[in-house]
């Protein structure tokens, strides 16, 4: 009788530590969750931009090099329809910030034959048609789609005016000539726009 009585005690009390174990586990997990709740940072989902430029996507912030290739070239000094050193000519391309939902700033710099020797072309005018763009160096320049741009869908269209400088010896049938590379190239990057100042090129 005695051995019986002290089996039960002894029931009586692992249940009593298995009933406060889990009231102890079940307390805390919910005041855990609690406190995740009330106290816990939200993390937005990043801002995305997916833009196109001269057909070319760009999609994070690191510089990309464009070759540009849709030239209309105004001179008729041509070999098969190839430029020669004399032509003169305008390049378009569009910036289409498609599906981005921030506002950005874009610059690019233009990499033409006054900044390497080796490329053919020289820029000789930009036409930003109306689009405020801001020379920020010698050869850079900074252009913005603001938050209502982005959301009218609007595309920007650039012209630039290259020339094809005299007295080089080029031979018509090589490879290189109407290479887009060796044209000349844009060094494109794009950033999102916070409305900080952009300081205009002074030298």
């Amino acid at each position: 009788m005695k051995n019986r009585k002290k089996s039960i005690i002894q029931i009586v009390v692992v249940m009593v530590l298995v009933l406060g174990s889990l009231y102890y586990l079940y307390s805390k997990g919910t005041y855990t969750a609690y406190e995740t709740l009330t106290n816990g940072k939200i993390t937005p989902n990043m801002a995305k931009w997916n833009i196109s430029v001269d057909g070319f996507k760009v999609t994070s912030s690191d510089v990309q090099t464009i070759g540009l290739s849709n030239i209309t070239w105004n001179s008729s000094n041509a070999v098969n329809g190839k430029a020669l050193p004399g032509s003169t000519g305008t390049v378009k391309i569009t910036i289409d910030p498609m599906d981005t939902d921030v506002a950005i700033k874009y610059t690019f710099e233009i990499v033409d034959k006054n900044v390497d020797d080796t490329k053919f072309l020289k820029v000789t005018n930009i036409n930003d048609n109306g689009n405020n763009l801001i020379r920020v160096g010698e050869n850079v320049y900074t252009g913005i789609f603001s938050l209502d741009d982005i959301k009218k869908q609007a595309k920007k269209e650039l012209t630039f005016d290259v020339e094809w400088p005299l007295g080089e010896d080029i031979d018509p049938t090589s490879e290189e000539v109407n290479s887009s590379i060796n044209f000349l190239v844009i060094n494109f990057s794009v950033e999102q726009y916070k409305g900080e100042a952009i300081v205009p090129y002074s030298g």
